[in-house]
C-alpha cells in the first residue's frame, strides 16, 4: 500500500478559525439576540450560561485545529459525532415543532401569504439540517481522515491520552460531561427541574442538579479511564433518568406541569406562552426521554470495550 498523503493544513486550519467564529457567535450573539426580542437581561444572561459548554467547547476545538495540535483531532471528532447524534434528535423535534412556531411567528407579522409562510419552513428545515447534520458530518469525515492525522503528525509529535481511549467510549465520557455542564447552567434559573413528574425548584432543585451533575462528571472521568464500574454507574444512572423522565412525559400531558415549571424558571409572560404553545423549552418530556434512552441503548452497545479493557489490565499484571 501506497504511503502517499497530502497535507491538510490549510483545510484544517480553515475548520478550526470556523470553529472558533461558532464559538464566538454561540457565546455572545444568543444573548443579544434574544434581549433584542424582547426578552428580559436575566432570561439573556440564562441563555448565556446554557450557552457557554457549547462556546467554551468549540473554542478549544478550534484552538486546537488552527494550531494543528494532535490533540484536536480526537477531540474535533468526538464532538463531531456527539453533535451529529444530537442533531438528528434535535432536527427532528424541530421539524415536529416548526409549524407552531411559523404559526406564532405569522400571527405577530400579520401580513404573510401562504407561499411565504411554507418558504419560511422549507428554508428553516434546510438551515437546521445544514447547522445540525451537515457541517458535523463535514467535519467528521475531514478530521478522521488519514491525511489529517498524517498532517497532525508531521506537526505535533506529543502522544495526547485521547488517542489511548476507544473513540466510541471517548464519545460517551464527553456525552457525560456535556450533560454535566447543561445541568450546572439550569441553576440560574432558579433550578427548577422535573422529576419524576413534579416540579423541584430552589434548594431541592440545587440539591438535584448539582448531585446529578457531579455524579455525570464521575461517569465521565471513570469512562475516560475504561472502568467497567464507571460503566455500571453510567448504565444505572441513565435507567434512574429515563425512568424520570417517562413519568414525567406520562404526565405532561396536563399543561399544569409546563406551566408551573417555566414559571419556576422565570420566563417572562409572552416567552411563557410560546413555550407552551410549541413545547420548544429546555425541559421537554417527549424529545428528552428519546435522547435518555437511545444513550442508554448506546451505554450498553460499548460493554464490550470495559469488559476487553479489563482483561487487558489482568494481562498487564501478570507479565
Amino acid at each position: 500500500m501506497s504511503d502517499t498523503w497530502r497535507d491538510r493544513s490549510g483545510v484544517l486550519r480553515a475548520l478550526g478559525f470556523f470553529l472558533l467564529l461558532a464559538a464566538s457567535g454561540t457565546l455572545f450573539a444568543a444573548p443579544i439576540l434574544f434581549l433584542r426580542k424582547n426578552g428580559s437581561i436575566m432570561e439573556a444572561i440564562g441563555l448565556f450560561f446554557q450557552c457557554f459548554p457549547l462556546g467554551v467547547t468549540l473554542l478549544i476545538c478550534g484552538f486546537g485545529l488552527s494550531r494543528l495540535r494532535r490533540w484536536s483531532l480526537p477531540a474535533v471528532i468526538v464532538v463531531s459525532f456527539v453533535f451529529l447524534a444530537k442533531g438528528v434528535l434535535f432536527t427532528l423535534q424541530f421539524i415536529n415543532q416548526l409549524p407552531l412556531l411559523i404559526e406564532q411567528f405569522a400571527l405577530s407579522q400579520k401580513a404573510l401569504s401562504p407561499d411565504l409562510i411554507e418558504g419560511l419552513q422549507r428554508f428553516s428545515i434546510l438551515l437546521a439540517a445544514f447547522v445540525y447534520l451537515f457541517l458535523p458530518a463535514v467535519y467528521l469525515w475531514v478530521v478522521s481522515g488519514r491525511n489529517a492525522a498524517r498532517t497532525v503528525a508531521s506537526k505535533d509529535s506529543t502522544s495526547p491520552w485521547m488517542e489511548h481511549i476507544p473513540g466510541p467510549v471517548l464519545a460517551l465520557a464527553f456525552l457525560f460531561a456535556w450533560e454535566g455542564a447543561g445541568l450546572l447552567t439550569m441553576l440560574w434559573f432558579n433550578a427548577a427541574v422535573p422529576v419524576f413528574g413534579r416540579v423541584v425548584y430552589g434548594g431541592s432543585g440545587f440539591c438535584v442538579l448539582t448531585g446529578a451533575a457531579l455524579c455525570c462528571f464521575a461517569c465521565a472521568r471513570g469512562l475516560a479511564k475504561k472502568a467497567l464500574s464507571a460503566w455500571r454507574f453510567a448504565v444505572g444512572l441513565l435507567i434512574l433518568a429515563s425512568t424520570s423522565w417517562a413519568i414525567t412525559y406520562q404526565k405532561s400531558s396536563d399543561p399544569a406541569l409546563y406551566r408551573e415549571l417555566y414559571a419556576r424558571m422565570g420566563f417572562l409572560a409572552d416567552n411563557l406562552q410560546l413555550l407552551l404553545l410549541t413545547e420548544a423549552g429546555p425541559w421537554n418530556a417527549r424529545w428528552t426521554l428519546a435522547g435518555t434512552v437511545a444513550t442508554l441503548a448506546y451505554a450498553l452497545w460499548l460493554k464490550r470495550f470495559f469488559v476487553c479493557s479489563d482483561q487487558w489490565s489482568e494481562g498487564e499484571e501478570n507479565s
